[in-house]
């Protein structure tokens, strides 16, 4: 039964409670009508929560076709669609989601109360903003997994009002259970069905297994034996089932020929970056912009001999996969296009990389229609049907046939980079993430340096400002060289007998490179990342079209062709959001000839000069108070805010929020002084204090480190795990000690 609890998007922002509530009620009387707010603007927040009485008026509202408020498409859709997700086998969670928005008064005993009788209840957490405001929502957390399950089976009322349950679960997790579902489904399938080809659902493969034919000394796994499940003789469906099959037998002869002609080729050229055809140079129509009208594209005629194919080698990123994997798809009549999986080293080790059955996309009349066989599971194709088709669709929409199109590692060979890439990651990146003793994400600096060194995979020596700690614990026997570069002096830190250069997030060294590889005259290598001229931040032209960034791009470039260079763009598959670089080369003929003349007329550093950041950046900021000073204002001000307040969490007393304005007020001048002399003031002095304090919207609190946990803020994960050197404050000062007692990540 479909759940009466409806979900609305959408929603023109401008549109009022009555509007919205005289539309929905034609269909029925609605027992609950949800709207958020804005609390600033009172403007509703583009969606509604909409249950009604009973289950005609739901299938009524679900059945209309379209729905239009003032004009505007808005989207109805059932919340039983998530709660089918969060039923599925393999996701397990201790935790509840309870939503409660619109309710109010809603307190942890209530909670307690409605759910308690599902199982022990091991803790309740209510979310809240920066501002400690409720956010209509809390995490309980059973004792069991068993418990949680046993709460979706059932509707939940709080003080007369319906409440929304999910399983609390992190996006990995759905990941990794949708996963496993459709693992599950596909092996059910291919026990029943075996191939998964066309034909209608009563034919199946025979217990012999799918027999193996031989394609230019390669084995392709192709169903050669099947046998059918049919009604009697002379029975219609039995002449229509073996006519289906004949023809899907032609099918597997005509794509064998196909691969047996071809596969030479494949093998031979498999190093280089082009497509292969069958017949001619082959254009897939989804490449293009199916949804503007303006843009016209031709396609192969239905009634030419000759089928155009086009053969993609897929590349996997792990051995599981199998190394053979190929797409075919070919135009089966105008604007409809079929894709057939193919793997040539078909065995029960090798997982297939693709999805494993053929499928169909066509564009009709602004229509994007996917296609799938008829004998194929629901549950085995919800991947394709949920995730790759509406992201298509959306992608297809706004495709701007105008817009410059840039691929990723467009100058390298795809094959030989991915290869090479998994080589240095498995022998390098993952020791030094281990070992990693910086403050910043491991993973994030050091697979992306595995990235840049794929790309750039050349002996030299390297050069920052500050020398860092994995340099001597790691890094050892690698020439690394701590120095200032002064790019405007013509001899600098750089040797001079440097061939190329490289600089990877140069920041304020960035349009200087292309000045140093020609007074060297050598080429280079640049990934532009913070935004500097040649003198300071770099500000955006008057008349630039575009971001910041995308205005530093062409004023970078322009630096590398006026000098006279050769400038390739690329795109690096690396985990950051300024990943584009510019590879840059010496043309046959030489740069320019006035090479000194152009970068005074660049630079105009006859006015101005460079001033190189220091090797030793000075720290003012309220760090360097005196460590007696800093203790007892620390436990002045721990004993204010504990004190105004006899709030409980879980029997921890958390304190109230004190403006800091009153904390200023219990300064003393001298006190005053020493911040100031500091470069900082009283709230710097107290982000400082991080384990005791939490300043947010001009109000210090008591930090609560039970809510990082819970948030699982994006800092607190990329964050490397601290040693646990440094007291816990909470257990030395606090009456009650740490709230975090066996979990805190400080010294107790």
């Amino acid at each position: 039964m479909t759940s009466r609890r409806l979900f609305v998007s959408g929603i023109a922002n401008n549109v009022g409670e009555d509007v919205i509530r005289m539309y929905f009620s034609r269909f029925g009387f609605m027992s609950e009508f949800v709207l958020p707010l804005e609390s600033e603007t009172g403007m509703n927040r583009g969606f509604a929560y909409i249950t009604y009485s009973d289950q005609t008026s739901t299938s009524k509202c679900l059945e209309e076709s379209c729905h239009k408020i003032k004009g505007r498409d808005v989207t109805v859709t059932s919340l039983e669609e998530e709660g089918n997700l969060m039923r599925m086998p393999a996701l397990k969670s201790k935790k509840l989601f309870v939503s409660f928005l619109g309710i109010e008064g809603i307190t942890e005993n209530a909670l307690r109360q409605a759910f308690s009788s599902f199982g022990a209840i091991s803790s309740v957490h209510f979310a809240r903003d920066d501002d400690e405001k409720l956010l209509f929502y809390a995490i309980i957390t059973f004792e069991s997994e068993e418990s949680v399950d046993m709460c979706l089976k059932v509707n939940h009322c709080i003080n007369g009002r319906s409440v929304v349950v999910r399983k609390a679960v992190r996006k990995e997790q759905v990941k990794l259970a949708e996963q496993s579902e459709r693992e599950r489904a596909h092996l059910e399938e291919h026990q029943k069905h075996g191939y998964a080809g066309y034909g209608r659902a009563y034919v199946t493969v025979t217990s012999l297994g799918p027999q193996s034919t031989s394609v230019n000394g390669t084995a392709a796994g192709y169903p050669a034996s099947y046998v059918s499940q049919c009604p009697p003789q002379n029975d219609p469906a039995q002449e229509q089932y073996l006519r289906e099959y004949e023809q899907y037998q032609q099918q597997m002869v005509e794509y064998q020929k196909q691969l047996a002609e071809y596969h030479v080729k494949l093998n031979k050229y498999h190093d280089e970056m082009q497509q292969y055809q069958m017949q001619r140079q082959y254009k897939n129509a989804l490449d293009q912009a199916a949804f503007q009208n303006a843009y016209n594209y031709t396609v192969p005629s239905q009634a030419s001999p000759e089928r155009e194919y086009e053969v993609r080698k897929l590349v996997p990123k792990d051995k599981l996969f199998s190394q053979k994997c190929y797409e075919v798809s070919y135009y089966d009549g105008s604007h409809d296009v079929v894709f057939v999986p193919v793997q040539l080293d078909l065995s029960d080790t090798k997982k297939a990389v693709h999805i494993p059955y053929p499928y169909r996309i066509s564009c009709q009349h602004l229509r994007l229609i996917l296609s799938v066989p008829t004998n194929i599971a629901d549950t085995e194709s919800h991947w394709l049907l949920n995730t790759v088709f509406p992201a298509l669709f959306k992608w297809m929409r706004f495709i701007d046939p105008q817009k410059e199109v840039r691929k990723t590692n467009n100058l390298l060979d795809i094959e030989e980079y991915s290869h090479r890439y998994k080589r240095i990651k498995e022998e390098y990146g993952r020791t030094l993430v281990e070992n990693w003793t910086e403050n910043t994400d491991p993973k994030k600096f050091v697979y992306e340096d595995c990235g840049i060194a794929t790309y750039l995979l050349v002996n030299g020596i390297g050069i920052d400002v500050r020398k860092r700690k994995i340099w001597s614990e790691q890094l050892s026997g690698t020439p690394l060289i701590e120095a200032v570069v002064d790019p405007s002096q013509k001899e600098n830190s750089i040797p001079n007998d440097v061939d190329y250069l490289i600089g990877n997030h140069t920041d304020e060294l960035t349009p200087w490179l292309p000045v140093m590889a020609a007074r060297r005259n050598c080429e280079f290598f640049v990934l532009p990342c913070c935004p500097f001229n040649f003198f300071g931040k770099y500000i955006a032209r008057p008349g630039d079209v575009g971001s910041q960034y995308d205005s530093f791009l062409r004023f970078t470039r322009e630096i590398c062709t006026r000098l006279g260079f050769i400038v390739e763009e690329d795109r690096l598959s690396i985990p950051s959001t300024k990943r584009l670089c510019f590879v840059c080369g010496i043309p046959p003929d030489g740069l320019v000839p006035n090479v000194e003349e152009v970068i005074e007329e660049l630079t105009g550093s006859a006015t101005k000069a460079f001033l190189p950041r220091p090797k030793v950046e000075q720290i003012r900021n309220c760090l360097n108070v005196p460590p007696e000073t800093r203790l007892a204002l620390t436990k002045r001000f721990f004993d204010k805010i504990l004190q105004s307040s006899d709030e409980l969490r879980d029997g921890w007393r958390c304190g109230g929020a004190i403006e800091l304005v009153e904390l200023a007020s219990m300064l003393t001048e001298a006190e005053k002084q020493l911040m100031k002399q500091q470069c900082g003031g009283l709230q710097t002095f107290l982000r400082n204090q991080h384990q005791v304090f939490k300043v947010t919207g001009g109000m210090a609190r008591l930090r609560d480190f039970r809510e990082e946990v819970q948030r699982k803020s994006k800092k607190s994960k990329s964050a490397a795990p601290r040693s646990g050197t440094t007291p816990c404050w909470m257990a030395a000062n606090h009456p009650d000690g740490c709230p975090m007692k066996e979990n805190c990540q400080f010294k107790h």
